[in-house]
């Protein structure tokens, strides 16, 4: 987990409640830290923070519902398209499309 995150789990919520009062949870910042397009590292960062933030306290559920970010989580849940299927041109011996060049030894 990155910084951001290891604060905010801190027993006490000091760090948690800093962290909301200076915005943390507005919505430009919430569907930033949401964006697909950021490493996955981040966005998996963002998940810890904002589950536990919503454990921490009921009252983050008000700012944390007000950023919505419904849509941003469903789109990080579902899973990648899946890569085109592609041939080992038939003469490689490969089991599969990422070992196509090197020959199975049986």
């Amino acid at each position: 987990a990155g910084l951001l995150s290891r604060l905010v789990l801190l027993p006490g919520g000091a760090f948690a409640a800093q962290f909301v009062e200076a915005g943390g949870l507005s919505r430009p910042v919430v569907l930033a830290m949401l964006d697909q397009s950021n490493r996955p590292g981040l966005a998996v960062d963002a998940l810890i923070l904002l589950s536990m933030l919503a454990r921490l306290s009921a009252d983050y559920y008000p700012p944390l519902h007000r950023a919505d970010p419904y849509p941003h989580l469903l789109a990080l849940l579902q899973p990648p398209p899946a890569a085109p299927a592609t041939s080992n041109g038939g003469g490689g011996g490969g089991c599969c499309c990422c070992c196509w060049a090197v020959p199975l030894r049986t």
